[in-house]
């Protein structure tokens, strides 16, 4: 049994299981990045660190990515990845006495800050926002006041507090501070007032302009 493949192999799996609990999901990054990394240094054509290290910080990135689709299908990949990792690669001799001290802390350096980086990423852009028209008005009658109501879901995965902004003709009309719970749906109403005839436009804006929604409104007699 090759145990120093193994090694890297237990890790891997071990940051799946951590990456599949919200509370520890955190911790994932600097299991999993050195494992892949190992792995991926010890197949036959030996890419090397730096290049091991690219991979791995790529498959890793793309099965975060992936968990907006669904929870199940990343570690399912992460898992089939390291099998087949370890499979095919060739016994790590890890002989700590020969690695230099300044490998050793280059080593150390690009994982711990890839792992900082991609915790980073997925702190920030883990979950998304859902915006959009609840039926929209096709016309509108002039003189009168026009409501268009927009629904706003959240799919962060914890609570966030969000900006919106409605503006009609580029001149702001309403703005709304709401804080959101992970799954909570928001119904807001937005009262335009009476508008001219002709076509004007409404953008919604959320997320610091991230998020837009637009919408023609033809005013008619």
């Amino acid at each position: 049994m090759r145990f120093s493949n193994l090694i890297p192999l237990t890790a891997l799996i071990l940051g799946i299981s951590l990456m599949s609990v919200e509370e520890t999901s955190w911790l994932a990054p600097f299991l999993i990045l050195p494992a892949l990394t190992f792995l991926v240094g010890s197949l036959r054509w030996r890419p090397g660190m730096i290049l091991s290290f690219l991979i791995s910080i790529g498959i890793l990135s793309s099965c975060y990515a992936l968990l907006r689709v669904s929870p199940i299908l990343p570690p399912l990949i992460l898992g089939g990845v390291g099998v087949i990792l370890y499979v095919f690669g060739e016994p790590l001799e890890l002989r700590l006495e020969s690695i230099r001290p300044s490998e050793a802390l280059l080593v150390a350096f690009i994982l711990v800050v890839g792992g900082l980086s991609i915790y980073a990423t997925l702190r920030h852009e883990r979950g998304y926002l859902e915006m959009y028209f609840d039926s929209p008005p096709e016309l509108v009658e002039a003189g009168k006041n026009a409501t268009v109501r927009v629904v706003v879901v959240s799919h962060f995965s914890e609570n966030r507090e969000i900006t919106m902004q409605a503006f009609l003709d580029g001149k702001l009309v309403a703005s709304r501070s709401l804080k959101l719970e992970p799954g909570e749906e928001e119904h807001i109403q937005i009262s335009l007032g009476p508008m001219g005839e002709g076509e004007h436009k409404l953008e919604v804006v959320a997320l610091d302009g991230k998020l837009r929604l637009s919408l023609r409104l033809r005013v008619v007699p």
